[in-house]
C-alpha cells in the first residue's frame, strides 16, 4: 500500500478519531458474527459427516 495513500491519524480532530473507532468497532462485531456463523456451520458439517460415517 502506498504511504501517501494512508489516513494520518495526527491530522484527525476527536470526533473523526471517534467515527472512525466506531466504524472499526462496527467492523469488528460484523467478522465476529461472520466468524460465529461460519464456526457453526463447520459444526454442523461435521455432524452431517459423521452421521454419514456411521452410517456405512
Amino acid at each position: 500500500m502506498d504511504h501517501a495513500s494512508l489516513l494520518d491519524l495526527n491530522s484527525l480532530d476527536r470526533d473523526a478519531l471517534l467515527a472512525l473507532f466506531s466504524a472499526f468497532q462496527e467492523q469488528q462485531e460484523q467478522l465476529g458474527a461472520m466468524l460465529a456463523a461460519r464456526d457453526e456451520e463447520l459444526r454442523r458439517l461435521e455432524a452431517e459427516i459423521e452421521s454419514h460415517v456411521s452410517a456405512i
